[in-house]
């Protein structure tokens, strides 16, 4: 037998040989790519003060929001609470800041809570307005809700100082109305606070002098607003009154001191 021909291999090729790339390119690997997985979210245990259900029906429960006409929503016929009295303060609520609070029904859409944002909505002839159904609650907790709703917001209490300071600058931007409170009401709140006694007006300013001396200096900060606010109200004492003093020409001064002695009065 003839003998077989000897295997021949391609040459090599080496680096020098092969084509050039072009000037300040790189080449790339010839990898697939691959997307990078993102780390799954750590979930904390559940503990004494974090349940894993922190209450009944928590892994079925979805707060599901849905724009219903309020026209298809019934109220609830024996609800006992009376409505009528505020339907007004929440439409001018709803016409300054939305519809911020769902109403709630059950799967027949009767009310649960949200009877007056129900009205007010009507009044404002609302073609939609947010709705929650909650399907997981029983007509039971249903009718317990109702009337839970009501009575634990009756359960607080106002801090009347408080509540005065912020009617005061809700009332001096305009926002009075908006907020549920009447004039009339912020006048009675007003009526109600306790008058400043000696020792109030010394800690607030620094005790007077002892003896009795004809003229008294007392030094204190206002910022813009308040400056304005005292200004303000002085013009207003000296247009309502003759406040001349032969002791005192500074006719603004006089007035301030007008207003500081109604204060006092009340």
């Amino acid at each position: 037998m003839p003998p077989a021909p000897p295997r021949t291999h391609p040459a090599p090729t080496s680096k020098s040989s092969a084509a050039p790339s072009p000037p300040g390119s790189r080449r790339r690997s010839r990898r697939p790519w691959r997307r990078r997985r993102r780390p799954a979210p750590s979930v904390p245990p559940a503990t004494a003060t974090s349940p894993a259900t922190p209450w009944p029906g928590f892994a079925r429960c979805t707060v599901k929001i849905e724009l219903l006409d309020p026209r298809t929503l019934q109220p609830y016929t024996a609800n006992p609470r009376k409505i009528d009295a505020a339907v007004a303060a929440v439409a001018e609520s709803i016409r300054s800041f939305g519809f911020r609070k769902p109403i709630v029904t059950d799967t027949a859409l009767v009310i649960i809570a949200g009877h007056v944002r129900h009205q007010a909505a009507l009044r404002l002839n609302l073609p939609l307005v947010p709705v929650h159904i909650a399907a997981e609650l029983s007509e039971a907790q249903a009718r317990a809700y109702r009337l839970a709703d009501n009575q634990t917001g009756e359960l607080s209490e106002w801090d009347n100082e408080k509540l005065i300071d912020e009617l005061l600058d809700l009332d001096r931007v305009g926002q009075l109305d908006a907020s549920g409170f009447t004039k009339a009401e912020l006048d009675t709140l007003l009526e109600g606070r306790a008058p400043a006694d000696d020792a109030a007006w010394d800690e607030a300013f620094g005790a007077l002098p002892d003896g009795s001396p004809t003229h008294n200096r007392q030094t204190f900060t206002l910022t813009k607003e308040q400056k304005a606010d005292v200004l303000a109200t002085a013009q207003a004492a000296l247009r309502s009154r003759d406040l001349s003093n032969p002791d005192n020409t500074d006719a603004i001064a006089n007035a301030i001191a007008h207003i500081a002695e109604v204060y006092l009065e009340r």
